[in-house]
């Protein structure tokens, strides 16, 4: 009895550890075919890798490997085949099916990286955000969650949520004060700080970062800004100045300079009108390179992406090279923008394009896509278009002696008066707005800067008919330089 007792209990133990050995084999079996299509991958042979990854997810899928195989898929379709659909098929399968995983709140992450990436309005800005909320949710303690938080907290404060956006800030200064986004929030709360003129709690912050982080990127990013707020704070006395050791590059001829702008890298690009050509320089003044227009540009704007966006006369866009018209519709037909005033860009590559006579403005999306007519107002004569950084329309228009603000579907969100206590426009004929949405308005009339706060509170006026006798166009960096395109020398001056 007690032998057979004995036998059976081994033939038991045998009969278990049957699947575990199975398991194991199916496990090595996985490990080296992923390995495989890992071999294939980096020497770039990436069909002889998607068939290995496909072959260890079908084969097997409840496995470590098959988790691996998915986020491999899904780096290859984001970062190689720019194919964001499949990639983003690939990162929820593994977090659906793998949410243990090790991998799997960076997988969330690349998808809330691709949804926030195809946003094309405000709106559609709550499907990356719920990725990042979920994230921050099911994987509080994941080093992925301080992006995520701060991802967050951009998206809040584009929306006007300020109070969810220092919320998120918040977590990772409890969280993840280690995390390499640390310094990145801080900076993110001090723009915070410094749009609604809190300049004093911004200081302080900015301060912190730059005693702390000597040398970094955010460290010199915190000066910049703590420059900014010296030049922009009314009670400064600050006064602007010509920065005689700013000179562009003497080798590079631009005859008939018309705009200029700044890149997300501070770059300085000019628009030569006569040549159909976009002069790039640092923002030392020293040359990078140029952009042809494959066309006859009439003007330039900067897209999505840092992408440059051509107009000609008869209303094509040429956007990566390729010439797409620009038609809107009419009731049952659609009509070509021919000879647009003005077009501006905002972060969703919405276009929003102004008729030849002034009279309407229509919005377009990234592809060149018509979307809608902005508003039922009557516009009379429109001088002048801008886009404050949460997409809200400002339109310098005959029909009111002031500004007009509008949001992205075209519903009027406020104007801001001609003339009010401490100031009064003559002749406003450019917008811009700075890192902070600050709004600084160039008034020809009285050749000199108006700026006004995140509120559209005015802050002070900076007067340029001492330094500029003409100025064709200007844009303004990150620590409120301002730089002008001068009509009478035809070159860019820096004023700091």
């Amino acid at each position: 009895m007690r032998k057979c007792a004995i036998i059976i209990g081994l033939l038991s133990i045998g009969a278990l550890s049957l699947p575990i050995l199975a398991q194991k084999a199916d496990d090595n079996l996985a490990k080296k075919k992923y390995d495989s299509g890992m071999v294939f991958y980096k020497e770039g042979k990436y069909q002889e890798a998607l068939k290995d990854f496909d072959s260890v997810i079908k084969t097997f899928p409840s496995t470590n490997w098959a988790a691996l195989s998915l986020f491999q898929k899904g780096v290859y379709y984001k970062n190689v085949a720019s194919n964001q659909e499949d990639a983003k098929k690939n990162f929820e399968k593994l977090a659906q099916d793998f949410p243990h995983h090790k991998k799997a709140a960076l997988a969330l992450l690349n998808v809330g990286a691709i949804q926030l990436l195809s946003c094309d309005d405000a709106t559609s800005l709550n499907d990356p955000l719920s990725t990042f909320e979920r994230i921050i949710r099911i994987y509080p303690w994941s080093e992925n969650t301080a992006e995520a938080a701060y991802k967050a907290a951009g998206i809040y404060f584009r929306i006007g949520n300020v109070q969810k956006a220092m919320d998120k800030i918040k977590l990772i200064d409890d969280r993840f004060a280690a995390s390499s986004f640390y310094a990145d929030a801080v900076l993110l709360k001090a723009i915070i700080f410094i749009a609604d003129s809190e300049y004093a709690e911004a200081a302080k912050q900015l301060q912190k970062l730059s005693s702390t982080m000597k040398g970094s990127a955010q460290a010199v990013k915190a000066k910049k800004y703590l420059n900014a707020i010296q030049r922009l704070k009314l009670d400064t006395g600050y006064k602007y100045k010509v920065d005689s050791a700013f000179k562009l590059d003497a080798s590079q001829s631009i005859a008939s300079p018309q705009s200029i702008y700044l890149d997300d890298m501070e770059q300085i690009l000019v628009f030569d009108s006569e040549s159909k050509t976009v002069y790039i320089f640092d923002d030392k003044g020293a040359f990078v390179n140029t952009q042809a227009s494959a066309g006859e540009a009439i003007a330039v704007f900067q897209g999505r992406g840092g992408k440059n966006i051509f107009v000609d006369a008869e209303g094509n866009v040429e956007i990566n090279g390729q010439s797409i018209p620009l038609t809107f519709s009419d009731g049952d037909q659609s009509r070509p923008v021919i000879k647009p005033r003005e077009l501006c860009v905002n972060d969703f590559g919405n276009l929003f394009v102004v008729s030849r006579k002034g009279d309407h403005i229509f919005r377009f999306d990234a592809g060149a896509a018509f979307r809608n007519r902005v508003s039922k107002y009557e516009f009379e004569n429109i001088n002048c278009l801008g886009l404050d950084n949460f997409s809200r329309l400002y339109v310098i228009d005959d029909s009111f002696a002031g500004i007009l603000i509008f949001n992205p579907t075209g519903l009027e969100a406020g104007r801001i008066p001609g003339e009010a206590k401490n100031y009064k426009m003559k002749e406003p004929v450019k917008i811009e707005f700075d890192k902070f949405n600050h709004m600084i308005v160039f008034d020809k009339g009285l050749n000199a800067f108006l700026v006004f706060d995140n509120n559209r509170n005015f802050i002070k006026q900076i007067p340029a008919e001492s330094l500029v006798e003409e100025i064709i166009d200007f844009a303004i960096s990150d620590s409120a330089e301002i730089f002008v395109l001068d009509e009478d020398q035809k070159t860019v001056l820096k004023l700091f």
